[in-house]
């Protein structure tokens, strides 16, 4: 009887010895995980400001959105057809963007007097024939002299009436960096010796849609009177 127990022992280890070596050598295959990928303006966004809505898009006397040309395009920024010079700074507005940029003007207006009066001046006051052009001109060389690097921004046509001139820009991305900081590019701009004898204010607004960032930016002319 006890022959029976240890020879059925030695049977139960010699099994247990065979299935250990097996697990041994047999690859094991544990389940990982890939990193889900992320957008580079995704994280550490910057913050943005409110945002703002409106039921339609301002437009000047002339049928011009703010940002649009009043001569039909983009005169001092790089053509859309010359992907070289595009590629080197930044681009003029798009459509779609000129519509953006108006309604988040409109919106501003809707909460803040002053914001008001800026949209009602650079949409129905009458340019000045001796002023107005000269300045646009001005104001596009200026981005232009500086348009090197910037290549994350889409920046619409300079605007002027008698007493405002208006500038805007879209950002690509909502992560600020050298590519598209567009309140340092106006700074650069509002440092000229021309500029600063020729206005007195500037106010620059940061905003947003669900599109992303928006900027909108008025020049009051010195003695607009």
């Amino acid at each position: 009887m006890n022959r029976k127990i240890g020879i059925a022992i030695a049977l139960v280890l010699a099994c247990v010895i065979v299935v250990g070596i097996y697990v041994q050598q047999t690859p094991r295959h544990t389940a990982t995980s890939q990193p889900t990928p992320t957008r580079a303006d995704a994280g550490g966004a910057s913050p943005r400001m409110g945002t703002h809505s409106a039921s339609a898009p301002g437009r000047a006397d002339d049928g011009k959105q703010i940002g649009e040309s009043s001569d039909g395009g983009n005169a001092h920024l790089a053509p859309p057809g010359e992907a070289a010079v595009a590629a080197l700074g930044p681009a003029p507005l798009s459509a779609e963007n000129i519509g953006r940029v108006a309604k988040f003007a409109e919106g501003l207006a809707a909460g803040d007097e002053r914001q008001k009066e800026f949209l009602h001046l650079a949409t129905h006051e009458e340019l000045d024939p001796g002023w107005s052009p000269q300045m646009q001109d001005a104001l596009g060389r200026a981005l232009r002299e500086r348009q090197g690097g910037r290549t994350g921004l889409e920046i619409g046509e300079p605007r002027c009436t008698r007493s405002i001139c208006t500038i805007s820009a879209v950002p690509y991305r909502n992560v600020l960096d050298d590519t598209n900081d567009w309140q340092a590019l106006m700074v650069e701009v509002m440092n000229e010796p021309w500029f600063q004898e020729h206005f007195f204010d500037a106010s620059t607004t940061m905003g947003s849609d669900d599109r992303g960032l928006i900027y909108l930016t008025y020049f009051v002319r010195k003695n607009a009177d």
